[in-house]
């Protein structure tokens, strides 16, 4: 296997000339410039500033409804997905803006995780792979045409140390542009949040249908959060559940055996439970209240079947 390895990196060295080690260096200047220049572009520090700008030009003049605002949906499905869920979970509770829009949750949490925090990672180890690469062929060279010593290995590190020098320029000026991009973000979304804050203050925030999220990357525009779970797990809440159809909720709903029966009681208790222990909004005791009632009429008409 050795030697399969050596004939090949001869047969790759044989081919190299020091001009083409220059054009090489040329090459990999250009891609790690086309790379950065791809990876400002679609950026969510640029996301974040684009959309927050255009949000806070819409609310600053207007009363914000959050239910009733198709401009508003339409910015807020934009942002990054984790301003969308702070958005849901805003609109279903209700509140101050700024307990849920947080930079640490919006901001922080979107930029410095996942694939957008690895890419400066993975660019930065390209860098030396490629130059790593570039001293073993340059050694390769000139090794051919004289013996490896202190005055050989110096002008085999010229070209690869040139090309490391200018690739990690362009690396400080990415890294910067990226830090001057996220200082902009905090920025403009600490705006909108305080401008958010004021008109919640100045009672100009409506909850319309407080209790229903709109779902931004879903066929379905309505999450339903009654499961008590999504409602007390902080760690859950805001994901929320597709708002079922009217049949499905009457297929669940039909009591015909002892099974169903017995699910319906478990419901029953779990409903009666939230009325006596939950915090709830009017509309909740309400919704509460009328799913009670036809569970109960249900089980009634279930046993009277029975007799």
């Amino acid at each position: 296997m050795f030697d399969y390895i050596k004939t090949a990196y001869n047969l790759v060295v044989g081919l190299l000339t020091e001009n083409v080690l220059i054009i090489s260096s040329v090459v990999l200047l250009f891609l790690l410039f086309l790379w950065i220049v791809l990876s400002l572009a679609v950026c969510n520090e640029l996301r974040i500033v684009k959309y927050s700008k255009k949000m806070f030009k819409l609310l600053e003049q207007a009363r914000v409804n959050t239910d009733e605002n198709p401009m508003l949906y339409e910015l807020v499905g934009k942002m990054p997905e984790q301003f969308r869920r702070q958005f849901r979970i805003w609109q279903y509770k209700g509140g101050l803006p700024g307990d849920y829009f947080t930079q640490q949750v919006c901001v922080d949490t979107t930029i410095y995780s996942g694939l957008y925090r690895q890419n400066r990672t993975i660019m930065s180890w390209a860098i030396r792979v490629c130059v790593v690469l570039q001293l073993i062929l340059s050694l390769g060279i000139l090794s051919t045409e004289s013996a490896i010593t202190g005055l050989v290995l110096g002008q085999a590190l010229i070209v690869p140390m040139l090309t490391c020098l200018l690739l990690e320029i362009e690396f400080f000026v990415y890294t910067s542009i990226r830090q001057y991009y996220y200082k902009l973000a905090v920025e403009k979304f600490n705006n909108l949040v305080d401008l958010l804050n004021e008109k919640y203050e100045n009672g100009e925030i409506d909850f319309p249908n407080k209790g229903k999220a709109k779902c931004f990357d879903c066929e379905q525009n309505d999450y339903d959060f009654e499961d008590e779970d999504m409602i007390d797990d902080e760690t859950k809440r805001g994901r929320g559940r597709p708002r079922k159809s009217a049949e499905e909720k009457e297929a669940e709903g039909r009591i015909e055996n002892d099974a169903d029966f017995a699910r319906a009681i478990s419901r029953a208790e779990k409903l009666m439970s939230r009325l006596h222990n939950k915090d709830l909004s009017d509309s909740q005791i309400r919704r509460t209240n009328k799913e009670l009632g036809e569970i109960m009429a249900k089980m009634s008409e279930y046993k009277r079947r029975n007799k």
